[in-house]
């Protein structure tokens, strides 16, 4: 966890950033390094190609099941 609070006393940008009244307070989960790692492997331009790929055809069955209400 970290705690920015006299930090964001003098800071210009805290408007922008956080609404706190004692400033901005960051807490990285248990989870953070798997996070960032498939944050880095969505930026490759052939894990973007592979998902554009099939993403329509899983919406489309999604958007079937709910219009009609097969189990969805």
């Amino acid at each position: 966890m970290a705690e920015f609070g006299t930090a964001c006393a003098t800071c210009p940008l805290a408007t922008g950033c956080t609404t706190a009244k004692a400033g901005r307070t960051i807490t990285i989960g248990h989870y953070e390094a798997e996070l960032a790692a498939g944050r880095a492997r969505q930026a490759d331009p052939a894990w973007k190609a592979d998902y554009r790929a099939t993403r329509p055809t899983v919406e489309r069955k999604f958007g079937h099941l709910m219009r009609r209400r097969h189990g969805g």
